[in-house]
């Protein structure tokens, strides 16, 4: 077990603020910007007097704005702007980002054939050939093609049933080519499109959106984690190994109470060392210590968390967040708070419970198939004790500890009046859920974080299931 024993978190670090209404603000700036979009396409397209060709030059023009104009929100998503981040959760803005994604192709597979059909009824000629002629004879078609290209190959590599069969660091590559495609897709537009050519407004203002979209993805995907890199100056100070499966890696820096942190979070960490310095892996805060260390706890699943056993001390570390709303940021005041994990699930329920007030009272539920799987138990009932709470252990397959709404009234008496908190593997936050629903424990007040274990690498933060959304996992 963790040498580190159980430390109260410094009452001066800076926790992440939450701005709901600054999110309000965006997601109504996003929809006007869609209305705006199609505004702009109803005033410069073609007649639909035209007949056929000109009905799918309209559709196509649709098809490849609305497309444009959803991959660009996608990737403001996946920016990770901070006033969105630590109010929605990372998770939560990745879920959207896949749906737009999903749309985004769609959209932009029927621009690429309706403007191709269009232009091969108005030159009487056959699609294979017409397609031939907008990729040689118009500026920007050929990268517009072979962005798409890219793009289609990255999304079907992001089917779940091609990416489990892929190792994370392959799939992880063959996402970054979605931002090249996109990058050689868009410009084609401006240069030839109906709704930019001679309207220098609308030029200048989808211009300026790509530069805002683009400058974001700089700004807090490369510079805020190189900037932070250089400022906190993180190293590996001590591996501790939990269990036969499980290690510690314990980092320290320089000022630390600089970090914006709160226990529950994760971060995307990079270990400058050979096999664990790209790509990045999330990988939940399982302790913020106040002597400003951090201390992650990983299941070594995989070829990533087998290597960080072999970390030396003083070995560099990049750690890109934190990010996630599970925090107690989310909490209502007052509220009972009962918390439910399942195996390696309770690295974050650990460090959140370091932000509890000490009034709180917590209950724990930790779920694990044996004893030795009661990762950080020790700290778990420590914690739970100080704060006058109690802790259940949970010991054995699922079909002798099931969860259900009679075995949570149970196990805590009134939980349809506490704060919930959920974290484990798919299955059991989604059946956690299921009896949340059923007891009617409000929405607001149900907060979980799911972990999917990648076939060839450690568990790693996931989607949250709808009910877990908070102003939507």
């Amino acid at each position: 077990m963790s040498s580190l024993g159980v430390v109260r978190v410094s009452a001066g670090r800076r926790l992440p603020r939450r701005r709901p209404r600054s999110v309000d603000g965006l997601v109504t700036l996003a929809g006007a910007g869609f209305g705006a979009v199609v505004a702009h396409w109803a005033i410069t397209m073609p007649s639909l007097a035209g007949g056929v060709p000109n009905v799918l030059l309209a559709a196509a023009q649709l098809a490849g704005l609305v497309g444009a104009y959803l991959a660009l929100v996608g990737l403001f998503l996946a920016a990770r702007v901070p006033v969105l981040e630590s109010t929605v959760g990372l998770d939560g803005l990745i879920a959207v980002h896949a749906r737009l994604g999903r749309w985004t192709l769609l959209l932009m597979v029927t621009h690429g054939v309706t403007v191709t059909l269009a232009y091969a009824a108005l030159a009487r000629t056959g699609p294979l050939a017409q397609f031939w002629s907008l990729i040689t004879g118009y500026g920007w078609v050929l990268p517009a093609a072979a962005g798409l290209g890219l793009m289609l190959v990255a999304g079907v590599g992001s089917w779940w049933r091609a990416r489990r069969r892929m190792r994370y660091e392959t799939w992880w590559a063959l996402h970054l080519t979605m931002y090249l495609g996109l990058a050689l897709a868009i410009p084609h537009q401006i240069v030839n499109g109906a709704a930019f050519v001679g309207h220098p407004a609308a030029r200048a203002l989808w211009l300026a959106l790509i530069g805002l979209v683009f400058g974001c993805l700089l700004a807090f995907r490369v510079g805020q984690p190189v900037i932070r890199a250089f400022r906190h100056r993180l190293r590996v100070v001590e591996v501790v190994e939990e269990t036969t499966d499980v290690v510690s890696v314990v980092v320290a820096g320089s000022r630390m109470d600089r970090l914006p942190i709160a226990g529950g979070q994760f971060a995307h960490w990079r270990f400058l060392t050979r096999g664990l310095m790209w790509p990045s892996h999330p990988y939940s805060i399982s302790a913020i210590l106040p002597d400003g260390r951090l201390r992650i706890t990983v299941r070594t699943a995989g070829d990533h968390g087998r290597l960080l056993r072999r970390l030396r001390r003083g070995t560099a570390v990049v750690m890109e967040g934190p990010y996630g709303a599970f925090t107690v940021q989310a909490r209502h005041d007052g509220c009972p708070v009962t918390l439910v994990a399942a195996g390696i699930g309770i690295t974050p329920i650990r460090s959140l419970l370091d932000d509890l007030p000490p009034e709180s009272v917590p209950t724990v539920l930790h779920r694990a198939r044996g004893d030795d799987d009661l990762v950080l138990g020790d700290e778990i009932d420590a914690l739970v004790h100080a704060r006058g709470g109690v802790t259940h252990r949970l010991v054995g397959h699922r079909d002798r500890q099931p969860i259900s709404a009679r075995r949570l009234t149970e196990l805590v008496p009134g939980i349809e009046g506490h704060e919930l908190y959920v974290c484990g593997p798919p299955g059991f936050t989604a059946a956690v859920l299921a009896a949340a629903r059923q007891l009617g424990i409000p929405r607001d007040r149900v907060h979980a974080e799911s972990f999917r274990l990648h076939p060839a690498d450690s568990a790693l933060p996931g989607r949250r299931n709808r009910f877990a959304v908070r102003h939507r996992s």
